[in-house]
């Protein structure tokens, strides 16, 4: 089980074999090292789910990693739209979310502007769902200490999300960036080394660590998932010659579109022809993704590439 830089370690490495350049000694940890958690991190014993509110216990029956419940007949009008921010653009937005709040890393404006544009477009029931989550993934290696975790640790540092929670009726206010966007920073700053033994301490006393999993409702629910990977640089990775050397881009399915839907939306690195500009994959209904397309208020920062 890794996260996305363990993913990126992984074929960084493969890559080296590729084009032949093998390191006879390794300057990491062993594995052998990483096997307990309680060599990585020191778990909160005193932890109970009570202190996990975006977590909850697995139903008898039902699977950890598709926590949503939706009609199968529904899964053929399922498509994943790929869209494009260019960095001229990221700058405009968080200068203009910044004119009533400290202004916002890249990745703050991006999933703010994306929570408030998707949920519209989806046509939210405000009586059924009085609420909506977002949840973004963090990587939280440099933020742990007692002990320091790794800078190119293999495994799972991803996990707790942060979550960030708006009422679904504010998503009409003309002040939706500028809360939603306080609460993601809020959300993403609270994902700390405390969060993390406070999970760590969770699963320890569970009979297996697939016992809990998210406390959220995504597709079809409102609530909304964001794969950041956007920082990590698959694009760099240099396969040889033979194998055509870099990637043009970088793309990445995580879970099975046919079988675990949830409509989560993935941050991707840079292409190499676009700077700093951002590709993000939306995996929804087509009928949402035409609603975006026509959308002004969306397609003012993103164009559609597929």
């Amino acid at each position: 089980m890794c996260d996305g830089l363990g993913l990126y370690l992984c074929n960084a490495t493969l890559a080296k074999h590729f084009r032949n350049i093998v390191e006879p000694e390794c300057s990491t940890l062993p594995i052998i090292d990483f096997a307990d958690r309680d060599t990585i991190i020191t778990p909160d014993l005193h932890a109970s789910l009570e202190d996990l509110p975006d977590w909850r216990l697995v139903n008898p029956g039902e699977e950890f990693l598709n926590p949503t419940h939706y009609d199968a007949a529904s899964l053929s009008d399922l498509r994943c739209g790929i869209y494009y921010i260019s960095e001229d653009r990221i700058n405009q937005l968080r200068d203009a979310i910044a004119v009533s709040t400290p202004r916002p890393s890249p990745s703050e404006a991006i999933s703010s502007i994306l929570w408030l544009h998707v949920v519209r477009a989806r046509n939210i029931d405000l009586n059924k769902y009085p609420e909506a989550k977002l949840s973004l993934t963090v990587n939280a290696r440099a933020r742990m200490s007692n002990p320091i975790i790794p800078k190119y640790f293999w495994g799972n540092m991803c996990e707790p999300n942060a979550v960030a929670r708006m009422p679904t009726a504010d998503f009409s206010s003309k002040d939706f960036l500028s809360f939603a966007t306080q609460r993601v920073s809020s959300a993403i700053q609270n994902v700390n080394a405390p969060a993390v033994q406070r999970l760590t301490g969770m699963l320890v006393k569970l009979p297996k660590t697939t016992s809990i999993t998210w406390n959220v409702d995504r597709w079809p629910g409102p609530d909304m998932l964001i794969v950041c990977l956007q920082s990590i640089p698959y694009t760099a990775i240099d396969w040889g010659t033979d194998f055509g050397g870099c990637c043009e881009a970088f793309r990445l399915q995580i879970g099975d579109i046919e079988g675990k839907p949830d409509g989560r939306c993935i941050m991707f690195p840079p292409r190499k022809g676009d700077g700093r500009g951002l590709e993000v994959m939306l995996q929804y209904e087509k009928s949402t993704l035409d609603r975006l397309d026509a959308d002004e208020g969306f397609t003012r920062w993103f164009e559609r590439r597929s």
